[in-house]
């Protein structure tokens, strides 16, 4: 984290625009007529208010890294508002969960009336301790094995960036992770309503993260029957809250899909049509 410079994350401005947006109460992303490098078309261009001091911050540390920050020109420029309206499609669609520990970060230094580079790391500070925790959580739920994979955990590979970043990702990642060994330990180990409860609530975080993940939930449906005497036989205990984190997930993934539906993530390259019809599919 220390020796990643602000601006070098994937995505990394459009993330800092939609955190803040969402801390200025635009949820649900809304049509603006700035354009970024990556979204620079004059129609089917969405975002939020920002405040100006994070724009400022983008363009302070802008060396070519990401095409997602604003550009200036584009800006409807009313200087008596204390934010202003910046694209963010490719980010739109993620929901404030996704962002918990970063909104913090940025709520604080809100409060505090900290600077943008103090608020910058403090989200990441809490992006990684809570990265932390739920590694911690996903080893203890392992009857076997801890250390192994408490080690490949520990791999640079898999926490560069995610354990840390100001992403949609690094809540997925951490949450995915925490999902596959309590997946692991009901396969492995022994079953029990506690562990379907915990199964079943991380599942519906997992699609709460990136709806693109939903189908993975289904892989807990095995674990809602028992084998006896050579029968296969429903467990009410543990089907109950499984199918009620199965049932939730989905209920979840057609919502947000919904009151999205009406912009694309990339308007250069993907059409409205086309993403209907992909999304129909």
């Amino acid at each position: 984290m220390t020796i990643t410079k602000p601006g070098h994350v994937p995505d990394i401005w459009t993330h800092v625009y939609r955190i803040d947006s969402i801390l200025n109460g635009d949820v649900i992303a809304r049509p603006v007529t700035s354009r970024s490098m990556l979204h620079n078309t004059e129609t089917g261009v969405v975002g939020g208010a920002v405040d100006r001091s994070w724009m400022q911050y983008s363009l302070d540390q802008y060396d070519g890294y990401d095409p997602g920050i604003v550009i200036p020109e584009s800006i409807a420029n009313n200087k008596a508002s204390a934010t202003v309206d910046l694209p963010f499609n490719n980010t739109a669609t993620n929901s404030p969960i996704v962002y918990a520990p970063q909104l913090l970060g940025f709520a604080v230094g809100r409060l505090f009336n900290l600077r943008s580079g103090t608020t910058y790391r403090l989200a990441e500070i809490c992006m990684i301790a809570v990265y932390a925790l739920l590694m911690y959580c996903a080893v203890m739920t392992l009857p076997k094995w801890r250390i192994p994979v408490g080690l490949l955990l520990c791999v640079p590979q898999m926490l560069r960036l995610a354990s840390f970043s100001i992403s949609a990702d690094s809540l997925t990642q951490a949450v995915m992770i925490l999902f596959s060994c309590l997946l692991f330990r009901g396969i492995i180990g022994k079953r029990s309503q506690r562990g379907a409860v915990a199964l079943a609530v991380t599942s519906v975080l997992l699609a709460m993260c990136k709806f693109v993940y939903m189908p993975l939930v289904l892989l807990v449906i095995p674990l809602m029957f028992d084998r006896v005497s050579g029968r296969w036989r429903v467990n009410r205990g543990r089907a109950v809250p499984l199918l009620i984190g199965v049932v939730a997930s989905g209920i979840w993934t057609i919502f947000w899909l919904d009151v999205n539906a009406w912009y694309t993530n990339c308007p250069m390259l993907v059409s409205y049509k086309q993403m209907s019809e992909r999304k129909h599919c």
